[in-house]
C-alpha cells in the first residue's frame, strides 16, 4: 500500500514529491495542495520522527479534509510508509 499522493522511485522505493500536476487535474484546490504538500514535507523533510510528523499531519487534516488520506493511510497500514 502506498501513501496517497506521494511519488516514489527507485529500486528500494524513495518518496520523491507530490503528484502535485495529478492532483491538479482532478480538481484538487490551490489550498488543498498546498495542505498536501505541508504534510508531505512533515513527514518527509522536516526532520521529526515518525510519531511527530503523524500528530502533526493528525492536526492539519482537522483543517483540510484532504489530508485525510494520510490519516486513513497511517490507521490501515502494517507497513508504514517508506522514509
Amino acid at each position: 500500500m502506498s501513501l496517497p499522493y506521494v511519488i516514489a522511485q527507485g529500486n528500494h522505493a524513495t518518496p520523491f514529491g507530490v503528484n502535485i500536476e495529478g492532483l491538479k487535474r482532478r480538481g484538487f484546490s490551490r489550498e488543498g495542495l498546498v495542505a498536501i504538500r505541508n504534510a508531505y514535507k512533515l513527514l518527509y523533510r522536516s526532520g521529526k520522527t515518525l510519531d511527530e510528523a503523524k500528530l502533526e499531519i493528525a492536526e492539519l487534516a482537522e483543517k483540510h479534509p484532504e489530508v485525510k488520506a494520510f490519516t486513513e493511510f497511517f490507521e490501515r497500514s502494517t507497513r508504514g510508509p517508506i522514509r
